[in-house]
């Protein structure tokens, strides 16, 4: 899912609609806005599956009710990583992969209810649904919540429409290890009917940092500082820390195990995005292993954001740049557009990462993501480029490792 934005208030409501299915913000007259454009239906529908085990709370959640080694660790769990300082805390916790959704899903508790929600790294919320199904989202009780004192929104998702209900609750994650200090309660989102039905569904925003007009992100009401989602072994993960593993991490990008790839706010301060996505620039694009140019019709170069989303399934390529790439496959007489398309990204120390998939399903993103968005490509890299891989993400310092 990608993002959103937020907006106006209307006899004590506001009112709200999100861009992208993997949510990309889009601004409309100052509205939160967040429909899906693009990204798989399917994926918004999944199955609550059991999950038992122990219920980790983190940086806004408590503290993890496993036997713990110092400062609430899990005993050997920090032995095995040499990612974090001993003085930092984190919290790991497993993640599902649900192959109707092509999705990773992760499990959590709110009121003391079980939910499970689609990893998303382009949204910021934390949100459940207003109605009770244990067999697919999971059972809402306002009884065990307490209004937040925000006013509702009203979003827009894809076609669908409702009002979202921000209100308060204990949170915790459900088969988690680690520990975290943290406020006792969180305000989550309260998603009403209407917006589950066909595309809408329920995802956990990993977005941290948005204006301050927002409603208060997830990880926005802890102290986590960099996450890390492990899907190169067997046992996919989610990492939240509270300290950048930047000074002592596993080999990685590069010669160096300190590369990185920088991160850039440009979407934000320049073009209206109103949250602070995951975003770098590409320098080369390919599709079918031919170079896609990334110029404007006047041999202009335009930069190219690339932003990394775990909410999508496939590729999002602003209209320009998918109207580009029709035109030169037909010049050519291709069999496909993106056939094979490899994105490539240029470290801080000089090298190259690659990031690449065989046939992702990749759509126009049509509109213009924000008013101010012009002279400038947006693509949305979804798991067929990111799954295989560790991705760690240092949000104070807009740093991000893919290993």
């Amino acid at each position: 899912l990608i993002v959103f934005l937020v907006i106006v208030a209307c006899t004590g409501a506001s009112f709200s609609s999100y861009r992208f299915s993997s949510r990309v913000p889009l601004l409309s007259l100052g509205v939160q806005t967040q429909d899906d454009n693009y990204a798989n239906s399917e994926r918004r529908r999944f199955l609550l599956t059991a999950s038992s085990g122990i219920q980790a709370m983190i940086p806004g959640l408590s503290y993890a009710s496993t036997s713990s080694g110092p400062l609430g660790y899990a005993a050997g769990d920090l032995a095995s990583r040499n990612t974090i300082s001993p003085l930092s805390e984190t919290v790991t916790i497993p993640l599902k992969w649900i192959p109707s959704l092509s999705a990773y899903v992760v499990y959590y508790s709110v009121g003391g209810e079980r939910f499970g929600a689609i990893l998303d790294t382009g949204s910021p919320f934390l949100v459940v649904p207003s109605y009770c199904d244990r067999q697919k989202y999971g059972c809402y009780d306002p009884a065990q919540s307490r209004p937040s004192g925000l006013a509702p929104t009203f979003e827009r998702f894809d076609n669908n429409q409702g009002k979202v209900e921000w209100r308060v609750a204990p949170f915790s994650f459900v088969n988690a290890t680690g520990s975290m200090m943290g406020p006792r309660e969180m305000v989550f989102g309260v998603l009403s009917e209407s917006l589950m039905d066909g595309p809408g569904g329920v995802f956990l925003g990993l977005i941290r940092d948005t204006d301050n007009w927002i409603r208060p992100s997830f990880l926005g009401q802890t102290n986590v500082k960099v996450i890390e989602i492990g899907l190169r072994e067997e046992e996919k993960t989610l990492s939240l820390y509270t300290q950048s593993p930047f000074h002592n991490s596993p080999p990685g990008l590069g010669n160096d195990d300190n590369d990185f790839i920088e991160l850039v706010k440009d979407l934000n301060r320049k073009y209206g995005d109103p949250v602070i996505h995951y975003t770098a620039k590409a320098s080369s694009l390919k599709a079918n292993g031919k170079e896609v140019s990334l110029s404007t019709r006047s041999r202009r170069k335009i930069p190219t954001y690339v932003i990394f989303d775990t909410g999508v399934t496939g590729m999002v390529v602003s209209q320009d740049l998918f109207d580009q790439r029709y035109a030169d496959a037909r010049i050519n007489r291709e069999k496909s557009l993106w056939g094979s398309v490899e994105i490539s990204f240029l470290t801080h120390q000089g090298n190259i990462v690659t990031l690449s998939a065989q046939k992702p399903v990749t759509t126009p993103l049509g509109d213009k993501p924000w008013p101010k968005f012009q002279n400038a490509n947006l693509i949305v890299l979804g798991l067929a480029f990111l799954d295989g891989y560790d991705i760690i993400i240092d949000m104070d310092n807009q740093k991000m490792q893919i290993s």
